[in-house]
């Protein structure tokens, strides 16, 4: 009796602490998004070393390579990767975390009157769900599905098929999107490049959020 009691606790616990993770995530993107909203976008042509901007342009590769993102395989400049199972136990149900990916990497955006490079230390994020999907018993995981898995170290039992989701965010290619931060001038061989980092002891914010990074018509 008292190892049910124990495990159903655990399967409780379990549930919770996935759907606290992605609670705490989004409650994160709001609070990115509600402070980049009382920021007056500024042209990369008209920001000034040293102070603080707001600038909106296409995601365009930075000093290197975009990343691929693991479950739609976009080129991108940021990505979170989950993937949860659906479990039961006795009378509780719900969504288990299995695996949690999230990488960035530097990046251009271009505004159409200049280009800045987003240097992503410190980043506070907020990106849209680009993608859900699922696999089951009638449909199995696809190569990347199950390869994302493997990667995570994640099995499943001989004979059984669970119900698993699988989601992503990403800042891809082209797409628009919002950064704050202070603004740098650096010297290299082609010229000053227009760099938006950290400002110090604070975060940079970003977001592909569609109401905070829309241009004014």
């Amino acid at each position: 009796m008292w190892l049910g009691v124990v495990l159903l606790v655990v399967a409780l616990l379990v549930v919770f602490a996935g759907v606290f993770g992605l609670v705490v995530f989004f409650r994160g993107a709001e609070r990115t998004n509600r402070a980049l909203r009382r920021i007056k976008p500024s042209s990369v042509a008209t920001v000034k070393p040293g102070t603080l901007a707001r600038v909106i342009g296409k995601l365009k590769p930075g000093n290197g390579p975009l990343l691929l993102a693991p479950l739609s395989g976009k080129r991108c400049g940021y990505y979170q990767a989950v993937a949860q199972e659906w479990r039961k136990s006795g009378k509780l149900e719900g969504w288990v975390q299995l695996t949690y990916e999230e990488q960035w990497c530097d990046f251009c955006l271009d505004d159409g009157t200049g280009v800045v490079l987003v240097r992503m230390l410190r980043p506070e994020v907020s990106a849209d769900l680009e993608d859900a999907s699922f696999s089951d018993h009638i449909v199995p995981p696809n190569r990347t599905q199950a390869a994302f898995l493997r990667r995570h170290t994640v099995a499943t039992p001989p004979g059984q098929a669970p119900k698993i989701k699988y989601l992503e965010c990403l800042f891809e290619l082209d797409e628009e999107i919002t950064a704050y931060g202070v603004i740098r001038h650096e010297a290299t061989p082609d010229g000053v490049r227009v760099v938006l980092e950290a400002p110090e002891g604070g975060p940079i914010l970003v977001s592909d959020d569609r109401n905070t990074a829309r241009r004014a018509s």
